[in-house]
């Protein structure tokens, strides 16, 4: 089954790196029908030019090997065969949930209560137990934030259990059907034991 990755790039530094050379990879990227949300970007500074694009592949391998080969021959296209590709990654895309959402949603309390499905008190009652919740990227007026992604990827891996966890009453239970047994025998008469006949 195949399903959606997200490729990201980075060249070495390149001879030239100018708004010229960013039109001319974006136009090349947009032409490929292998890669849909093409998103290239240069660093001016540093001569680097960055691309992120998503293809759809079997495993991230498939992937990162065709995710590859479409965005060499974009740099081609657009005069810059020769550089070289220095970092690659993959990344499996989320599927899609109800609210469309993306990796990079920058998303506060109450809407990550309202796509967990629990309340904005259970949220915070997560964030205040240590190791429970991924940490926020920042907070603003008083107000955590979080990359929806990492939640996705919390939830992802099996830490999701956002309900309030209730003490482990199994013990007070055993000693209130002690204290009850006791006051039973306490309340009631005993009876007479009856004697056994000897012969």
């Amino acid at each position: 089954m195949k399903r959606s990755y997200t490729i990201e790039a980075q060249t070495e530094p390149l001879e030239r790196a100018d708004e010229a050379l960013l039109e001319a990879v974006t136009d090349a990227l947009d032409g490929d029908r292998n890669l849909t949300g093409s998103a290239p970007a240069v660093n001016t500074l540093t001569r680097v030019l960055s691309v992120r694009a998503s293809c759809d592949a079997s495993t991230p391998e498939g992937a990162l090997a065709t995710g590859m080969a479409r965005i060499r021959l974009a740099l081609k296209r657009a005069g810059v065969g020769a550089a070289e590709i220095t970092e690659a990654s993959v990344q499996r895309d989320m599927d899609e949930d109800e609210f469309a959402s993306a990796r990079d949603d920058l998303v506060g309390t109450p809407d990550v209560a309202a796509r967990l499905g629990i309340s904005r008190q259970r949220v915070a009652q997560l964030v205040d137990t240590p190791g429970r919740f991924p940490h926020p990227v920042a907070t603003v007026r008083g107000t955590h934030v979080w990359r929806w992604g990492d939640i996705a990827d919390w939830v992802a891996a099996g830490r999701r259990d956002t309900r309030r966890k209730r003490p482990d009453n199994t013990i007070d239970l055993i000693d209130a059907l002690k204290t009850s047994i006791r006051r039973d025998r306490r309340a009631k008469p005993s009876a007479p034991r009856p004697r056994r006949k000897t012969a």
